[in-house]
């Protein structure tokens, strides 16, 4: 009894075990699918964000900063003295400042310039802070400065810490030093949460605090609540700091801030959350610094959680149940079908062992097979019946002799298993049959005794029947619905597991036969077609059916299913179908919240494999005027096909043969991977910064970054860098970089360029006298009388104060000499409201053959001064220095 117990407690421990095990299995594999989509989001948003922020540094470096104007007032600092460089860095801040100011506007918030042996030289948001060494304090200023390259990333500095872009500065070859820009990590977070439905915190090393931020600014962090190794920045307030400290609280009981990235699942009060930390390393050394934290409750897994606490408690109960009912099965029905399998074997074994006892006589005959089965010899013993008794099992003796006497008294036949203990020892178990033979009064005359080994039945018997109730417990208590069908299109259940009515509420018994219920029937109208479609494929040529589709259950309810099945072929070429279905309900809710997550991103948000898309967000579909990815289907493949072609842009033009354009353009700088889409509602040209991660081994994850508005303020940047904003003529920042390209454009031509230079005579007395506004009028009166007078080749540039340039291809020298004729005779009728009238003075010159801009101009200020001295509004023209002619 006591082996019995065990082996039913094993048999027990045994399966839910294995069951909750692959339950466990299960919950932690979509645990993990939904962590891992969940940090692959705050990666891409990060990565995304940051990109963005690249863009804008690179705008203000190449159109503001790395202009002749400024590197000419940087260019002499690293060798001057201290009284001089306190005046360049004066003429520096006051040139930049305007520029500085509306980097606000680009959300970046530092300009800082250093000279080459790593000191300060300029901090615009402390000016009064300059001249320490950043020497170990300032690896990418350092880096910089070693490798003349640009360099970014995350790094604290003496004042902030940010996300840095550091670029080299040069004079020609000439190296002067390094100029950056950064982005606060609090800017960082705040267009993250922009994006994601998360709360958003940063900490960085104490150490690294400590070790390079000046003591007096070091009252900007506080000490993190879970970890005093790491510090909080001050001004960084995320909406529920105290959930995040409670969560790494709890990780950090079990989990180190080891420097990688990190994703962990937390349950506290019955809520789950998830909580993720993004590793930020210092630009140079590559060494974790920080983290940015992101925390947000999720009640998918906190219902995926439930439902397996009820799998479990199923499970413990049902095998429970099942054990308990296995051991008052029917004796009556396991011994019929054990005598039918007993008469089978019997008539494929011809050796069996039989006796016979004539009751008259009490002789008994044994077979020889009977000795063979007992392990003794004729010759050595003398058959009777109490031998045989002998020869049987002492605790199986006395049933065997209650039955024969039951068989002698009642005249009927008997059959009974027992156990026999050869002459070596060996125990064995028997089938013995008594057959009563009776004579003409009734009396039982002759007994006819038969022993048939079953040992080894028996023992596979026992192994069949746990394999059997093993499988059978298995297929009822597994999660996916397992189904046995005929092969025909309206799939005849022959066998479905209990699952089915776990999943879709109906009982294994409706759906026997389809006498109640098909599947079929509970497919969602709109997904029977196409399943019944590959079904078909299924059933006429044997392909594996793998799909996804939706189903009613018993309440009427929509549940997402994914179902493999195969069509199988037997030996004798029966076909039946053997199926799987899955219930993806709790899956695709969360892939639903993990979609509503991503549409809440102002970015277009694709997945593709640089040929087809297989996802797109919510910001794709408005934008394009689709209802969704099959809609878009209909007509195109892929996002690339809107890319426009431009010079300046990447466009599919750009992608060789037999390339994708996702795998081409992930590997272009930052600065190229631009496109132009235009959209269809509104028709205009929208500018896109293009961001790539990978998804798997074929896909890519395209983040598309609207950066039209960002476009539009680089060409007013462009446009203002090269225009008087009083006049809105050229001003002299475009004559320094166009002179060379107009002057190669007129020999071309066979021509030559010829360069006007006038002014306007007393200026100084129309400012003194009428005032500045009067002097403001007569600059905007002239010059658009002046442009108006002009040819469209020909370019009117403002110089400086009342000083102007005309640049003209001209034929010959006389041709330049008459225009500025024409237009002295001009200026000088042009009636002003405040003034009666000024004139000017015109210097004029031929640009000589690969001559640039300076000798030019001072050719014509020369002539220039020679119509002053020879008493001003006149014209003098110089086509030569005068030592060469």
């Amino acid at each position: 009894m006591f082996k019995q117990t065990l082996k039913y407690l094993f048999i027990y421990l045994s399966i839910t075990g294995v069951l909750i095990a692959f339950s466990i299995n299960s919950y932690q594999s979509r645990v993990l699918s939904h962590l891992d989509s969940e940090k692959e989001l705050v990666l891409n948003t990060y990565q995304s964000v940051v990109d963005s922020f690249e863009y804008q540094s690179e705008i203000l470096y190449i159109n503001r900063i790395n202009r002749p104007e400024v590197i000419n007032l940087f260019k002499n600092a690293k060798d001057a003295d201290l009284e001089t460089q306190a005046k360049i860095r004066n003429s520096l801040y006051h040139n930049l400042l305007d520029m500085y100011q509306t980097m606000n506007h680009f959300q970046l918030k530092q300009l800082h310039f250093h000279l080459p042996n790593n000191q300060s030289f300029l901090r615009f948001h402390r000016p009064e802070v300059f001249g320490d060494d950043l020497t170990g304090v300032r690896k990418t200023v350092e880096y910089v400065n070693r490798t003349h390259e640009k360099i970014e990333g995350f790094e604290e500095g003496r004042i902030y810490n940010g996300y840095r872009f550091v670029y080299p500065l040069f004079d020609g070859k000439d190296y002067l030093g390094s100029v950056e820009t950064s982005v606060s990590i609090a800017i960082i977070l705040k267009e993250m949460q922009k994006n994601l439905a998360f709360d958003n915190d940063f900490i960085i090393k104490r150490s690294v605090v400590e070790n390079k931020v000046f003591k007096s600014e070091q009252k900007n962090y506080q000490t993190a609540q879970f970890n005093n190794e790491y510090f909080h920045e001050a001004s960084i307030k995320p909406r529920n700091r105290e959930l995040i400290n409670q969560l790494m609280d709890e990780y950090l009981k079990e989990h180190t801030l080891d420097g990688n990235d990190f994703v962990a699942l937390q349950k506290i009060k019955s809520k789950f959350y998830i909580i993720k930390g993004i590793s930020i390393s210092n630009a140079v050394t590559h060494e974790p610094v920080a983290y940015i934290l992101s925390a947000r409750e999720h009640e998918d897994l906190a219902t995926l959680y439930q439902k397996l606490s009820l799998t479990i408690l199923a499970i413990l109960l049902f095998v429970g149940f099942a054990l308990l009912v296995y051991r008052h099965i029917d004796n009556q029905k396991r011994a019929l079908e054990v005598e039918k399998t007993i008469h089978n074997r019997i008539e494929t074994i011809s050796s069996l062992g039989s006796w016979q006892l004539d009751i008259n006589t009490n002789q008994m005959q044994w077979s020889d097979e009977l000795y063979h089965l007992l392990d003794c010899s004729s010759s050595d013993i003398f058959p009777t019946l109490e031998l045989l008794m002998e020869f049987i099992h002492p605790k199986d003796r006395l049933m065997v002799k209650e039955v024969y006497q039951r068989a002698i008294q009642r005249g009927h036949d008997f059959s009974i298993e027992h156990r026999i203990v050869r002459s070596n020892g060996i125990i064995r178990t028997v089938r013995h049959t008594l057959s009563i033979e009776k004579d003409r009064d009734g009396l039982v005359c002759h007994v006819l005794g038969m022993l048939l080994d079953i040992t080894e039945l028996k023992m596979f018997e026992s192994e069949l029947e746990k394999a059997r109730l093993s499988y059978e417990t298995l297929l009822k208590n597994v999660p996916e619905i397992i189904y046995r069908a005929e092969c025909n299109i309206e799939r005849t259940v022959e066998y479905i597991n209990d699952a089915v009515q776990e999943n879709l509420g109906f009982t294994p018994k409706q759906f026997k036969y389809n006498q109640d219920k098909s599947l079929n029937r509970l497919i969602h109208k709109s997904d029977r077609l196409a399943y019944l479609k590959a079904l078909e494929n299924t059933l006429n040529h044997g392909v594996k059916l793998d799909i996804e589709y939706r189903m009613h259950n018993d309440k009427g309810d929509i549940i997402w299913v994914h179902e493999n099945t195969q069509r199988i072929l037997d030996e004798n070429d029966s076909c039946h179908l053997d199926g799987i279905i899955q219930n993806r309900t709790q899956e695709k809710l969360a892939q639903e919240n993990l979609q509503k997550i991503i549409d809440l991103q102002d970015n277009i948000v694709i997945l593709t494999n640089g040929a087809t898309m297989s996802f797109a967000n919510n910001s794709f579909y408005e934008f394009f005027q689709y209802n969704d990815l099959n809609h878009f289907l209909l007509k195109h493949q892929c996002v690339c096909e809107f890319f426009l072609p431009n010079p300046k842009f990447f466009s599919l033009e750009k992608v060789p043969e037999g390339e994708l354009w996702s795998n081409i353009i992930s590997k272009l700088p930052l600065s190229q991977r631009k496109v132009l889409i235009k959209n269809p509602k509104t028709l205009q040209i929208h500018a896109f910064n293009v961001h790539t991660n990978p998804f798997d081994d074929l896909r890519n994850i395209i983040v598309l970054t609207d950066i039209t508005n960002s476009i539009k303020e680089l060409d007013e940047l462009r446009y203002q860098s090269q225009h008087d904003p009083l006049t809105g003529l050229y001003n002299r920042n475009f004559i320094d970089h166009h002179f060379s390209l107009l002057s190669q454009g007129a020999t071309a031509k066979g021509r030559q360029l010829a360069l006007i230079l006038f002014d306007i005579d007393h200026f100084k007395n129309v400012n003194d006298n009428f005032g500045h506004n009067c002097g403001d009028e007569v600059l905007k009166t002239l010059s658009k009388q002046v442009g108006e007078r002009l040819r469209g080749s020909d370019v009117l540039i403002r110089w400086g104060g009342e000083e102007f340039i005309i640049l003209s291809e001209v034929s010959h020298p006389e041709q330049a000499t008459q225009l500025a004729e024409t237009l002295r005779e001009i200026i000088a009728n042009i009636k002003y409201n405040c003034v009666e009238s000024v004139t000017s003075s015109f210097g004029v010159t031929l640009t000589q053959k690969l001559e640039t801009l300076t000798p030019t101009v001072e050719r014509a200020d020369q002539a220039l001064y020679q119509a002053k001295e020879q008493g001003r509004n006149r014209v003098v023209s110089l086509f030569a220095h005068p030592e060469e002619t």
